[in-house]
């Protein structure tokens, strides 16, 4: 039978103790147990005094908990956290097992070994911590159910603008041409008005191919990422006083849609925040398959960012590109870092997991 404690204080203190303390003897049987730890645990502390810890511990969970004691031990340390990053379980009474966690000291007086453990029933906290969870994976998933839902649509309307009001556009303009040939040079004014409009067909038809390729470039759907990409890229050369590289795994010509457009957003919405702020001169885009994740790195050589908003990642509405881009990473599960400084230039990083759950079956969670 462990020795009881009969420092009065110390008891009085401990028994005051919105936690559960528990004192243990060098075989870790009970020498002290309080009111909390009743509370918590459904014993009385007579009926506990002088059994083994290992009643309050679920029987799967014993042998770890042994091993972390001698462990501790041989550390010569005189406190700790148990169980590490690992959630730690106590088995009530009933037989029921909750969320804990838990400190323990070491203490030797007089030649002999004591532990005192202090112990917080974290159910309540476990719980919203598992609902906050689950709401943040619901988002996620709402997010990329939205995203694949707007991309359909851009793709919709991008290919209305480019098959019929591509095609009205032009028939207009053989209309134009036709009316040209067919009339009297001497008509110099209807000349001049028909020369005009077909002019600004031209004009328009070319705004329009390009209105459906922001939208959602065909190319993309009919022939692939990589084509997509070089097609960016040489977009981006010709608008930009900039030379751009790009290095691509060919491996990722195999992803699924969803996630190829999501590389495919990320890389156009990059390579527009450099070509409206960076003022830079050369680019360097980096898409690499690493197996289960894809890495994909926009450097440029520009004015870069200041330093404390790269720290604090304040992404306002200054920086909706940069939003835009991490609201998708996000979505995927994916993460993005930005490292800058004034005059150095920036580099950006988005690491996408793949394969990502088809949007069918998120929309089937969701119901």
């Amino acid at each position: 039978m462990p020795e009881p404690i009969t420092d009065l204080p110390l008891l009085a203190l401990m028994e005051s103790s919105m936690d559960a303390v528990i004192f243990l003897d060098a075989s870790q049987h009970v020498r002290f147990f309080n009111q909390a730890a009743e509370q918590m645990f459904g014993y009385a502390a007579a009926e506990i005094i002088g059994r083994a810890l290992d009643c309050l511990i679920p029987p799967q969970f014993r042998p770890a908990h042994q091993r972390n004691v001698d462990e501790f031990g041989k550390t010569g340390s005189s406190a700790r956290r148990m169980g590490g990053e690992q959630l730690l379980f106590g088995l009530h009474r009933n037989g029921a097992q909750f969320p804990i966690e838990a400190s323990i000291s070491r203490a030797e007086v007089a030649g002999r070994v004591t532990y005192s453990a202090f112990v917080r029933d974290i159910s309540e906290h476990a719980k919203a911590h598992n609902e906050l969870a689950a709401a943040h994976a619901e988002i996620k998933a709402w997010a990329r159910v939205a995203q694949q839902a707007r991309e359909e649509e851009k793709s919709r309307i991008a290919r209305e603008i480019h098959d019929e009001l591509g095609q009205l556009l032009t028939a207009l303009k053989i209309d134009v041409s036709q009316c040209l040939d067919s009339i009297s040079a001497e008509q110099f004014a209807v000349h001049q008005v028909l020369r005009r409009m077909r002019t600004q067909l031209d004009q328009t038809v070319t705004a329009t191919r390009r209105i459906a390729a922001d939208l959602r470039p065909l190319i993309l759907d009919d022939l692939g990422l990589e084509p997509a990409l070089d097609w960016l890229k040489q977009e981006f050369c010709t608008r930009n006083s900039a030379q751009c590289v790009m290095l691509f795994d060919p491996e990722l010509n195999q992803l699924p849609p969803e996630l190829a457009s999501n590389v495919f957003r990320i890389v156009q919405e990059a390579l527009t925040n450099v070509s409206k702020h960076a003022r830079a001169t050369l680019v360097h885009i980096d898409i690499i398959d690493e197996g289960d994740i894809v890495d994909i790195t926009v450097r440029d050589d520009g004015v870069g960012l200041d330093a404390p908003s790269v720290r604090s990642n304040s992404l306002n509405g200054s920086k909706r590109g940069l939003l835009g881009i991490r609201e998708r990473a996000y979505a995927l599960g994916g993460t993005l870092e930005i490292e800058s400084q004034i005059d150095s230039g920036t580099r950006l990083s988005v690491r996408l997991p793949k394969p990502i759950l088809a949007v069918a079956k998120d929309k089937e969670i969701l119901r």
